[in-house]
């Protein structure tokens, strides 16, 4: 192995170049840029509103109030820019005042006052001179004074106009006993009660809701229309909703509009489940997203075409397909307490490679990495990925879905560096919604180089055993069984997901291996409030060596690790793992100096996690988090005394290509003897969410 000094240096030498070309680029593109500003400032609109002070709203929230209104204060933290005053929002929102208590039966209020006050931060008498100087030297005029605009709105809300009568009238239908529809149940859909203000919005959802759930029974021309009798004056209102369910009807014919490259029987393959089945709006939502779940198309809407004398009512889809051909481009960081990347990516996808929509993806990463970090490399060296992926639906059965997976891997874990060729062979299934199969023949040949002087060690390797091999060749049966009972099956925010992940490694399917592998998962979400996210996992992972001799043995790339960003955030990356170490020798004080580390893995495996998330505004989260975990070396050795507990919080950003993480975490406990670690913190940034 190359000496680390020297490595490092170059490194280093190579980055502080790179700086240099690039500043120097970025500083003759703003010598550009500045000889072509404009001598102009564009102004902004107005003063930027700061608060607005509401008096005298007691049927409404503030926030509720203020949505319906011009004036409102700008966001403190928002990516969708100020809220500004112009002069003559004071008159437009009295008006709108008036109209949003008229809708909810306050015909007599009013908004007494609305008044704005503008402040000016700053001296204007300093800044007009300041603009006389630069205007005699032809120079751009400074930045404007900032202004700041604080509104108060005074209402009296009066009193409203109460319901005093609701009557649901019902127009003469066929009754078809295949299609019960009971009044009862319908008209308990009705949003407003003898008493209550009235409400034109309650009174639209209230027509809603009934029509709604007319059509949920089968009757997809359903009509609910409302009216109000309002009498002013003496403060009362009769209410009348007149229901005219229609024909009865079950789904007929299907018709695909937008169609070019994708096959029109490979479409009606997906959704032929539909046909003949009773009506209903969900099932109809279901047909929409199950063609757009066949991911070549943009855009999916489907709506119902007009009645038909049969029965039958016709379903017309009406698709976008997206780019036969697409390339993406991008690059990242990835940075942990132990490890740090830079790496640029390139995916190109073809979604008809072959025809008869095989897709295929070509997806290739390149960069660097350094461990610990760096500017403290200890290790370091070039990383690379290259995947080719396969992916064809319908082969052999309709509903079998199949991946053919060949890739090359270059890079760098504490202890070594690798290089490794990889393939997998998979064939997967939805049994219903709610069970998914699958079942995999995966190979990996792997060559291990520039070995740390913990994995040189003879006295560890014995230890080790047949488990550690510079180079080795395995192969293995994955089989995995998932249970999805969410909500959504990409980002669940409701329900409970169970999953069971079996390998086998076996000489009589190629391997040089004989193991076994069980990994049975439960994850569980629960949203009670629209801005309050709750999450929770429960694994447990065994390793199950056999046989005799040297194949009685798991490499150590498929051994059980924990620590990083996505189990024991209070860890680095697989540092909750048992090790091996060697010393160069003892201080006077007794203490060893000299020392490497290498994690290896163990057979057993234990990881809890609880998390809660709220949303902060907009699209920004924060979270709160509990990890448990623990590795053995043992089989099936499982021991809560030694069990490491760590908790912490983030910063979630969902942005249009995903969730960006930032995580702290803080170990709670230690155990120097089975996990030397001498930082008790973690931080950890990634995309995406843990679980």
């Amino acid at each position: 192995m190359r000496s680390v000094p020297s490595r490092r240096r170059a490194h280093r030498v190579g980055a502080l170049a790179a700086a240099l070309t690039l500043s120097a680029a970025l500083g003759c593109a703003g010598k550009e840029k500045r000889s072509e500003r404009p001598r102009e400032r564009e102004l902004p609109p107005g003063p930027v509103i700061r608060e607005v002070e509401v008096e005298g709203v007691t049927v409404f929230g503030q926030d509720e109030f203020l949505a319906y209104l011009n004036l409102r204060p700008s966001p403190r933290l928002s990516f969708k820019g100020k809220r500004y005053y112009v002069p003559g929002l004071e008159a437009i929102d009295k008006e709108r005042v008036a109209e949003l208590y008229a809708a909810h039966g306050y015909h007599d209020a009013r908004a007494v006052s609305v008044v704005v006050e503008v402040e000016t931060k700053g001296d204007p008498e300093k800044h007009a001179r300041k603009v006389a100087r630069r205007e005699r030297r032809g120079k751009r005029p400074p930045k404007p004074l900032k202004q700041l605009a604080r509104a108060k709105i005074v209402v009296e809300e009066g009193l409203p106009a109460k319901i005093r009568a609701i009557d649901v009238r019902w127009s003469d239908y066929t009754r078809d006993p295949k299609f019960p529809l009971e009044r009862a149940a319908v008209e308990r859909e009705l949003k407003l009660e003898l008493g209550d203000p009235i409400s034109l919005p309650a009174m639209r959802d209230s027509a809603a809701a009934m029509q709604a759930a007319i059509e949920a029974r089968g009757y997809p021309h359903a009509e609910v229309t409302e009216h109000a009798d309002v009498h002013r004056e003496e403060r009362w209102a009769e209410l009348r909703f007149e229901v005219d369910p229609g024909a009865p009807a079950r789904i007929g014919a299907i018709t695909i509009e937008g169609l070019t490259f994708v096959p029109p029987d490979l479409v009606q393959r997906e959704i032929e489940y539909a046909r003949g089945e009773p009506y209903r709006p969900a099932l109809v939502a279901r047909v929409e997203k199950t063609i757009y779940g066949m991911e070549v198309f943009s855009t999916v809407s489907v709506r119902k075409g007009p009645p038909k004398d049969d029965g039958t009512v016709d379903l017309v889809a009406r698709v976008q397909e997206t780019r036969l051909q697409s390339v993406k481009v991008g690059g990242g960081v990835g940075i942990d307490p132990v490890r740090w990347e830079q790496r640029v990516s390139l995916r190109y996808r073809h979604e008809s490679i072959f025809g008869r929509l095989t897709r295929m993806d070509v997806i290739t990463r390149a960069g660097y990495a350094e461990l610990p970090n760096f500017w403290a490399a200890q290790q370091h060296g070039p990383i690379f990925e290259l995947d080719l992926i396969f992916r064809k639906k319908g082969l052999l059965e309709k509903h079998l879905i199949w991946t053919e997976h060949p890739g090359f891997e270059l890079g760098i874990w504490e202890g070594y560096q690798f290089w490794n060729v990889t393939n997998t062979l998979g064939v997967a299934r939805f049994i219903t919604r709610f069970v998914e199969l699958g079942l995999s023949y995966n190979n990996l040949y792997q060559q291990l180089f520039n070995l740390t002087p913990a994995l040189q060690d003879p006295d560890n390797r014995a230890l080790l055993g047949a488990d550690f091999r510079e180079r080795f060749f395995l192969s293995y049966l994955e089989a995995n069984a998932t249970l999805h009972l969410t909500d959504d099956l990409i980002t669940p925010t409701n329900g409970a997901r169970l999953s069971l992940v079996y390998d086998f490694s076996n000489r009589y399917i190629g391997s040089q291996f004989n193991y076994h592998k069980f990994s049975p998962e439960l994850r569980l979400y629960w949203r009670p409030h629209q801005r309050v996210q709750l999450a929770g996992r429960g694994r447990v992972g065994m390793l199950f060596p056999y046989g005799e001799g040297d194949r009685r043995a798991v490499p150590l790339d498929q051994r059980l690790y924990l620590g990083g960003a996505n189990d024991v955030r209070g860890w680095p990356l697989r540092r909750l793992s048992p090790r091996v170490q060697t010393c160069t020798g003892v201080d006077l004080e007794g203490n060893l100096v000299g020392c490497d580390q290498a994690p290896i893995g163990g057979y057993s495996e234990v990881l809890m996690n609880a998390e809660l998330r709220v949303r902060l505004v907009a699209d920004l989260w924060s979270a709160g988090f509990f990890d448990l975990g623990d590795i053995r070396e043992g089989v099936t050795e499982f021991d809560p005394r030694g069990w490491q507990y760590s908790t912490g919080g983030g910063l979630r950003y969902n942005s249009p290509i995903g969730i960006f993480r930032l995580d702290f975490g803080y170990r709670l406990n230690r155990d120097d003897l089975r996990f030397p670690e001498p930082r008790q913190w973690a931080i950890h940034f990634s995309l995406g969410e843990a679980f």
